[in-house]
């Protein structure tokens, strides 16, 4: 038997879920149940960023439940992000809509549970970035590329700042997710992004300071990225992929040489 709404003699309602052998039973609170139609509300845009949620008394007779419930279920929502209530809420409580920097902050909370890298976080974006190239480059219409030109050069600019470098390609890649059209894609991509950024002060501010290797390469890679654009602009989506999983592959290389160099595994933080 599936989920079913319940609503008793007091009107107060209940989600009762069985198992498909019967012999057990979930509860959960109430206040839980109308937090969960509410952040629903948000998802599918009813509830617009910036608005207020209904009044008090026009919510608790929607889901039929008492104040301290309700109050309960909007204490949920504050907990969460999603809305921010004044004190004594007498102006209601006013809906935020999540953005990637506040996903990125839960991600990353998860993934240092898990003791994960940034070296994980990097050969997730090798697998990904290449693929939205290869999107981008088969586009039709072509996609503006003058985001990706601007970043570029830049990139020029700031070939002595490898912690600069390391910004601008992260921008880069996240201008290329965002042109890909595929919200999965672009959000997950700024996920990775933002949690990248907070390692972005583990990288020497000179190129003095980086591995031999690393510093020796920075102008060579620079010019394979060069390659990456021409690739889009023919809308040669097979070699833009084939190039740019080439590079990621180098950047993943740099950073593992830099946390060697440092004697310290990097830990998402």
């Amino acid at each position: 038997m599936g989920d079913r709404l319940l609503v008793g003699p007091e009107t107060h309602m209940k989600t009762v879920s069985r198992q498909a052998s019967g012999r057990g039973v979930t509860v959960r609170k109430v206040s839980q149940i109308v937090a969960e139609e509410l952040r629903g509300d948000i998802a599918r845009g009813d509830i617009k960023d910036g608005d207020l949620l209904p009044p008090e008394p026009e919510l608790a007779q929607r889901f039929g439940v008492s104040r301290p419930t309700l109050r309960e279920a909007i204490r949920i929502l504050e907990t969460e992000g999603l809305v921010t209530t004044t004190r004594g809420g007498r102006k209601g409580a006013k809906v935020h809509h999540p953005s990637s920097a506040q996903a990125a902050r839960v991600a990353g909370l998860v993934l240092q549970l898990r003791r994960a890298t940034v070296t994980d976080v990097f050969e997730l974006a090798a697998l990904l970035v290449p693929a939205a190239a290869r999107k981008v480059a088969e586009l039709d219409p072509p996609a503006d590329l003058s985001r990706l030109e601007a970043i570029y050069a830049a990139l020029e600019r700031e070939a002595d700042h490898p912690r600069e470098l390391a910004r601008l390609i992260r921008e880069f890649d996240l201008a290329l997710c965002d042109l890909s059209g595929n919200e999965v894609l672009k959000l997950v991509s700024q996920m990775m992004a933002e949690i990248i950024n907070l390692q972005i002060n583990t990288i020497p501010e000179s190129s003095s300071d980086l591995p031999v290797e690393n510093a020796r390469d920075i102008a060579p890679s620079r010019k394979r990225l060069m390659h990456v654009l021409d690739a889009i602009r023919d809308r040669d989506g097979v070699l833009a992929e084939s190039l740019l999983r080439s590079r990621m592959g180098e950047l993943l290389h740099h950073h593992q040489r830099v946390v060697e160099q440092s004697n310290a595994l990097s830990f998402v933080s």
